[in-house]
């Protein structure tokens, strides 16, 4: 919506008191410096404060006259919009809440003079108490911005259809069926309760059509805020008004009524075009209505200057020809007002026009006393046809006509199609599309046209003989294939030939590459040792356990607890000695076979080794124990396994931190001679 040229969804938010003190000293906290020594000088502390008071009072002197500048005032908007504002808000009322906010900004400025003079006797600076009081003014301003933003946008100086009648007798229907409003249809009364806008398009241009909420027949003064908001579209807005009249009485109002209603309102829309629209008619039909309300609808027509005109919103029947009736009126009118305008700038003009009948000038002359005077007279020109220009036909044609109606005209062309027909219809004839083509020499007609390609003609690069080789070619690949089928059998006993000295040679190279790897294994005597496998190990201890006697599926079971006839425990324990000392043998690797001979060698007379008894099970255990311990501790540096693990960790963490082995870095690769220095202005990818 456009207030004199403000729209209405510019208007900002109205802060709260509240809200505007902490707004204007936060800000005034931010922009000026807020620490102030007491031992400075005197005139030091005296600026301090000037400057807080007058950077204070700035910002709510913006803030307070931005609410006065932005709202909109009612001596300066259009008429319709500020009868609006008188309906929905109250004049006095909404004049006097922008009053109180000017009085705020003098008093604000009137004070902050004063605070100037007495800065160093007032006792606290923020009490905003006037700001305060002007808490409800805020909230009434922040109501009336919110509901501005509500209301529809409606156009003064656009085309426009109002219409206009008794609640419920269907002109939101009306509006539904003619534009793209959606406005709520209810079967009860005064469901429209405030203006309504639809948009429809007649011959190329943008219209607009309102609907108002229901008007009842009583005076001015008793009317509600609902009726007055119809009464101020009425009024003020240069427009058709559509009164509806519900002929079906359904609404709850006679016709008579309704008729009288027109009558008393009448008044408001005297200059404007009138189209009083028959609704209803699929339940009612305007003929079938009693005397009575005929007479007063043709008295109606007759000494208020409408048109009639009879639809039904649920059928849709006669909306089209009320709508054009409608929007022809008004058009007629607003070419009658600009032709009163040019006839009121220009009066000699429009008397030599009323002279010589030019219609447009005419008419002006005729309505002068309609014109519009002003700069407003020459905006637009209305062009216009001084002499009549008759239709041009063609001699042809005009010859043609004359033949006719001798019977003298020439025997029709006999054309393709007819000839088509004649033949048996399409898919039959072919069309001979030579037939008129203007040629120097008739015989060139029927020629063979060439096949031009890459700009060169494709005959000329054909051998006329090509059939006679390629018949040659054929005969010759024949006689190849027979030639073939009769050496098939020689070629079969070659090919098995081949085979079998094929595999003569590779036998033979096979047993070559067979001597040269035992000549080779026999020569290398000192090459890596092979290891046992796993197998092989096993079938030894099977064999060394059936040499001692034991049986290896009964030692087996009674490991696992399964021999239900044990042995004595002496017998066992000597057995399991046998057992384990010839497995040891077997499987013990050549290091730790070497490491225990040369203890053996240093074993001491009395059956010790190393200070070690090794009589029993548990002294054989022992000393292999210590003999890994001892080689790991040798391959370790002297160190246990678990103080190298700890000394690797301490390690790591000094040179990884906290990264663990998923953790990669790669390293800047970048050479320093070329990255390094200031850095010019191009990219900065490599620095």
């Amino acid at each position: 919506m456009d207030l004199g040229g403000l729209k209405v969804k510019d208007l900002p938010p109205v802060l709260t008191a509240a809200s505007l003190i902490d707004v204007c000293l936060s800000k005034t906290q931010r922009k000026t410096p807020t620490e102030i020594h007491k031992r400075s000088n005197i005139n030091v502390i005296k600026k301090f404060y000037i400057r807080k008071i007058k950077t204070c009072a700035q910002f709510f002197i913006e803030k307070l006259k931005a609410i006065i500048v932005l709202f909109p005032k009612l001596d300066s908007v259009h008429p319709f919009y500020g009868d609006l504002l008188n309906i929905l808000y109250d004049r006095d009322h909404y004049k006097l809440a922008l009053g109180q906010v000017a009085a705020c900004i003098n008093r604000i400025e009137r004070i902050s003079k004063e605070y100037i003079t007495l800065s160093k006797y007032s006792d606290s600076l923020y009490k905003s108490k006037i700001v305060k009081k002007l808490s409800k003014v805020f909230e009434y301003l922040e109501e009336v911005r919110m509901h501005l933003q509500r209301l529809p946008v409606i156009q003064t100086s656009a085309r426009t259809l109002l219409l206009a009648g008794f609640p419920n007798v269907g002109k939101s229907s009306f509006v539904n069926r003619l534009s793209n409003a959606n406005v709520e249809v209810q079967p009860f009364a005064f469901t429209t309760k405030s203006l309504f806008v639809g948009h429809f398009d007649h011959l190329y241009t943008r219209w607009q059509i309102i609907d108002t909420p229901g008007i009842l027949d009583h005076p001015l003064e008793e009317r509600n805020l609902i009726e007055m908001l119809a009464i101020a579209a009425l009024t003020h807005l240069h427009c058709v008004v559509l009164f509806v009249i519900d002929v079906s009485e359904e609404c709850g109002y006679s016709v008579a009524q309704q008729v009288a209603l027109f009558k008393s309102i009448h008044v408001l829309f005297k200059n404007k075009p009138k189209v009083v629209i028959l609704n209803k008619t699929d339940k009612v039909k305007p003929e079938d209505l009693e005397l009575d309300a005929k007479q007063l609808l043709k008295q109606l027509e007759t000494e208020a200057d409408v048109s009639l005109s009879a639809t039904s919103t649920l059928t849709g029947d006669g909306l089209d020809e009320a709508k054009n009736l409608a929007c022809e009126l008004l058009l007629q009118q607003r070419m009658m007002r600009k032709a009163a305008a040019v006839a009121s700038a220009d009066p000699a003009a429009a008397a030599v026009a009323a002279a010589t009948g030019s219609t447009p000038l005419a008419s002006a002359a005729a309505t002068a006393a309609l014109g519009v005077k002003g700069p407003a007279a020459a905006m637009l020109h209305v062009s216009s046809v001084q002499q009549p220009r008759q239709p041009h036909i063609p001699e042809s044609v005009l010859r043609e006509l004359e033949l006719k109606k001798q019977g003298l005209l020439p025997p029709k062309q006999r054309l393709e199609r007819d000839i088509e027909e004649e033949e048996g219809g399409p898919g039959v004839y072919s069309y001979d599309l030579r037939k008129k083509h203007i040629l120097a020499n008739e015989d060139w007609r029927y020629d063979v046209v060439p096949e031009i390609f890459d700009g060169k003609n494709v005959m000329d690069f054909v051998d006329p003989e090509i059939e006679q080789k390629l018949q040659a070619l054929e005969r010759e690949e024949e006689e190849l294939l027979q030639k073939e089928l009769e050496q098939q059998d020689e070629i079969q006993d070659q090919l098995t030939r081949l085979q079998s000295v094929r595999a003569k040679l590779s036998r033979l190279h096979r047993g070559i590459s067979h001597k040269r790897m035992e000549a080779k294994l026999r020569k290398k005597k000192n090459g890596p040792r092979l290891l046992k496998k796993t197998k092989r190990q096993l079938e030894e201890a099977r064999r060394a356990l059936q040499e001692e006697s034991i049986n290896p599926t009964a030692e087996s079971n009674r490991k696992r607890g399964r021999d239900m006839d044990r042995e004595p425990l002496e017998e066992d324990a000597e057995q399991r000695q046998r057992l384990r000392t010839k497995i040891r043998r077997l499987t013990r690797s050549r290091s730790v076979a070497d490491s225990a001979r040369k203890r053996e060698a240093t074993t001491h007379n009395d059956g010790t080794l190393g200070g070690v008894p090794s009589g029993g099970e548990e002294e054989e255990d022992a000393r292999l124990t210590s003999a890994v311990v001892l080689g790991q501790k040798k391959r370790l540096g002297g160190l246990s396994k678990e103080k190298a693990m700890q000394l690797k960790r301490s390690v790591d963490r000094k040179l990884r931190g906290t990264a663990g082995e998923s953790d990669r870095f790669i390293q800047v690769k970048k050479v320093k001679w070329m990255m390094s220095g200031k850095r010019g202005i191009g990219k900065t990818h490599s620095r």
